[in-house]
């Protein structure tokens, strides 16, 4: 069922529009990440995965 869950438009049926995944992707792809889903007993879940970099020094 995490198949397509990316898309956008997908909704379990909590009343929301569907669209949460699909913006969380897409704020994590800008920053140069991924997010993952596995299917698990009872539900799926969901790794979302950044680059580390260390802060500029001034």
């Amino acid at each position: 069922q995490a198949e397509g869950t990316h898309d956008g438009g997908y909704a379990s049926g909590g009343g929301g529009a569907g669209l949460g995944l699909a913006i969380v992707r897409g704020i994590v792809r800008a920053h140069d990440g991924d997010v993952t889903v596995q299917n698990i007993d009872g539900g799926c879940r969901f790794d979302v995965i950044l680059p580390y970099s260390k802060p500029v020094a001034s």
